[in-house]
C-alpha cells in the first residue's frame, strides 16, 4: 500500500495507515527507543478515536438544541441557520491562519459535491420527518456506518476485520433500540404512499450522509486546509437549504430570544463537530469514525434526561449498552491494527 499518492492536480493524498510508520532505513536498533516510539504511536492513534468521541458529544449538544427549536421551526429552516452559522464560524480560523480560499478545479468539484450532499440530506430529512415517525427515520439513518463501510472498501480500499463487523452490528442494534421504530416495535402500523415516500427519503438521507463522509475523508487527506473545506461545504449546504426554504415557503424565525440563541449555538457546536471529525478522518478509517459518531445518539439520551427530564427505559439502556460495546470493539480493533504495524516494523 502506498503511503503517498500524487493526484493529477498536484495535491498530495496521504494514507493514514502508513503515515504512522517510521522509515525502516532510519529506525533505531535500540529496543528502548523502539518501545517508546511504539507507545507514542499507539497513544497518537488512540487520540484520534478520542477526538471522534468529543465530536460526537458536541453533535449530541447540537441535537439537543435543535430538538428544542424544532418544536417551533421547520427542519430546513433550522438547517439553513445552522449551515450559515457553521460557515461564519470558519471565518476567524481562516483569518487567523491566513488560509487561501482558492483551490484547483478538481478539488472544487469535490467540495461542491460534498456541500450538495449536506444540503440534500437536510432536505430529505425534512421530507422524512414529515411523512414517517421520527424513530423510523432515525433507525434508517443509523444504517450510515454500514453504507460508509462498503463505500470506503470500494473507493478508499479500507478493509474491515471481524471486530469491525461485530461493532457495526452492535451499533445498529443499539440505535434501533434507542429509537424503537414503529416498523419493528408496532405491528399495528399501516403503510401508505406517505410512509413509502418518507422511508425512501430516509434511505436517501443515509446514502447522502454516507457519501458526504467519504468525500470528507478524501478532503481531509489532501493539503486543503480543513477550515477552507468546511467553509465551502457549509456555504453550499446553506444555499441548498435556502433554495428549499424558498420552495416550501418556510422562512419563519423563532420569536423567543432563547430559541434564537439555541439555534445559533447549535450551529457553533455543529462547526466544532465538523472540524474535529475532519481532523479525525485525516487519520482514522471512515468506518471507524462513523461508528464512533453513533455514540452521539446515546449521549443525546443522557442530555435529554438531564435537561429535559426524559427518563430512559429498558430499551434505551440496552441500546446504550450496544453502542458502548461497539465503541470498545472499535478501540480493540485499533489496538490490533497498531500491534500488527509494530510487528511489521520489527
Amino acid at each position: 500500500m502506498l503511503g503517498k499518492i500524487n493526484l493529477p492536480d498536484g495535491h498530495e493524498l496521504f494514507n493514514a495507515d502508513t503515515d504512522l510508520r517510521e522509515d525502516p532505513t532510519t529506525s533505531s536498533s535500540n529496543p528502548i527507543t523502539s518501545l517508546l516510539k511504539s507507545g507514542a504511536s499507539s497513544m497518537w492513534a488512540r487520540k484520534y478515536l478520542l477526538l471522534v468521541l468529543i465530536a460526537a458529544f458536541f453533535n449530541a449538544l447540537r441535537g439537543l438544541l435543535s430538538k428544542i427549536v424544532l418544536f417551533n421551526l421547520d427542519p430546513v429552516m433550522v438547517g439553513l441557520v445552522e449551515r450559515s452559522t457553521m460557515m461564519i464560524s470558519c471565518v476567524p480560523a481562516l483569518l487567523m491562519f491566513r488560509c487561501k480560499l482558492g483551490t484547483s478545479t478538481r478539488m472544487a468539484g469535490v467540495l461542491l459535491l460534498t456541500g450538495s450532499m449536506s444540503g440534500v440530506s437536510t432536505i430529505l430529512s425534512m421530507v422524512s420527518y414529515k411523512k414517517v415517525d421520527v424513530g423510523d427515520a432515525q433507525a434508517i439513518f443509523s444504517s450510515c456506518p454500514v453504507i460508509i463501510g462498503v463505500l470506503a472498501w470500494v473507493f478508499l480500499t479500507e478493509r474491515m476485520n471481524i471486530l469491525d463487523i461485530i461493532a457495526g452490528v452492535f451499533a445498529l442494534l443499539g440505535v434501533t433500540l434507542l429509537f424503537r421504530p414503529s416498523m419493528i416495535f408496532d405491528r399495528t402500523t399501516t403503510y401508505d404512499l406517505d410512509a413509502l415516500i418518507g422511508n425512501l427519503s430516509a434511505i436517501g438521507v443515509a446514502f447522502s450522509i454516507s457519501t458526504n463522509v467519504i468525500l470528507r475523508r478524501v478532503l481531509s487527506l489532501t493539503v486543503i486546509d480543513k477550515n477552507v473545506s468546511l467553509f465551502y461545504i457549509n456555504l453550499i449546504g446553506a444555499v441548498a437549504c435556502g433554495v428549499a426554504c424558498f420552495s416550501f415557503g418556510e422562512w419563519q424565525w423563532p420569536t423567543e430570544a432563547k430559541h434564537q440563541v439555541f439555534l445559533i449555538v447549535s450551529g457553533v457546536f455543529g462547526y466544532i463537530n465538523g472540524l474535529l471529525t475532519m481532523i479525525a478522518l485525516g487519520r482514522e478509517k471512515a468506518y471507524h469514525v462513523a461508528l464512533l459518531n453513533s455514540s452521539s445518539f446515546m449521549m443525546l439520551y443522557v442530555l435529554q434526561f438531564i435537561f429535559l427530564g426524559v427518563s430512559p427505559d429498558v430499551y434505551s439502556l440496552f441500546g446504550s449498552l450496544g453502542i458502548i460495546l461497539a465503541t470498545l470493539l472499535i478501540t480493540k480493533s485499533k489496538s490490533i491494527q497498531i500491534d500488527t504495524t509494530d510487528e511489521a516494523r520489527t
